[in-house]
């Protein structure tokens, strides 16, 4: 678990990197290092899962407390403790000005490059963290457990009110968001609406919003 983490703060610092480094758009460059993971993932596998994990690892993604899941729990506190950072710390209230205006962050004195980097690389973390929370519930290493998720985080985040621009957004709203992609692809599966059906509606909800986000953005313009 360690080793999956420490290997995605690296995943997050190499996109830092390509951002501040080579001046790469940050969507094309985490999509890029997104399919270079994906790959070798299948390769170190061969596209087949890794299974026979020792039963504690379970743990997480199984037991409960008090009738409450751990992985909920675990959720909740990540939520609650990262909406407290971002609304009462000094590093998260520089990513808000950078993505709000990079300029003239810069020209507060904020160190752009510095700060963009540890955001990666602490999102990295993250997302390797949520991978061995789903490898937990699933009691295997699966290389394409998580393929299609970037596209329903996105609309998520959007709904939730982030915007594609920077700048914007909390993290109860984008944690709002997940929850209601989530209850509307929960109630397709109720209706037994067809899984190419449900991608068609997820894509047409992420356009929506994204259509609404910057129709709200040209009006207080």
């Amino acid at each position: 678990m360690i080793c999956g983490l420490l290997l995605g703060a690296v995943v997050g610092v190499v996109n830092g990197l390509l951002v501040t480094g080579l001046g790469i758009n940050p969507l094309i460059a985490t999509l890029g290092t997104m399919s270079i993971a994906r790959g070798i993932a299948l390769v170190l596998t061969e596209g087949f899962s890794v299974s026979s994990l020792p039963a504690a690892f379970g743990w997480i993604g199984k037991a409960d407390l008090g009738g409450f899941p751990v992985i909920v729990i675990v959720t909740i506190l990540l939520v609650v403790v990262f909406d407290l950072a971002v609304r009462h710390t000094r590093f998260f209230r520089q990513v808000y000005f950078i993505g709000a205006n990079e300029k003239a962050a810069m020209l507060s004195g904020i160190n752009v490059n510095r700060v963009r980097i540890i955001a990666y690389a602490l999102t990295g973390v993250l997302a390797a963290f949520a991978g061995v929370l789903l490898a937990s519930r699933l009691m295997s290493g699966t290389p394409t457990a998580g393929n299609g998720l970037e596209l329903q985080v996105l609309a998520a985040a959007v709904i939730g009110g982030a915007s594609l621009r920077g700048g914007e957004g909390t993290i109860l709203g984008a944690f709002l968001g997940v929850v209601f992609v989530a209850l509307i692809n929960n109630t397709m599966t109720m209706l037994a609406v067809s899984i190419y059906w449900q991608m068609i509606v997820i894509g047409t909800v992420l356009v929506c919003a994204v259509a609404l986000d910057m129709l709200i953005r040209s009006k207080r313009a």
